[in-house]
């Protein structure tokens, strides 16, 4: 092992915050912390569907 990669490889590992490695348990529940409910994506889509025929209505009559 040369000297100019075990200095990149510490510098590198000095600016990586300690907390960012996560394991694939804790990455899978913040996944599901953030995750939205399918209601309220079927609300979003509704608004949405809903809002786009009002103004098409609006617009052809």
């Amino acid at each position: 092992m040369d000297g100019t990669n075990a200095l990149t490889r510490s510098i590198w590992n000095d600016r990586q915050p300690k907390e960012a490695i996560m394991t694939r348990d804790e990455l899978n529940r913040e996944l599901r912390m953030h995750s939205a409910t399918w209601q309220s994506v079927v609300l979003v889509y509704g608004i949405l569907v809903g809002t786009l025929i009002f103004s098409a209505s609006a617009i052809i009559s």
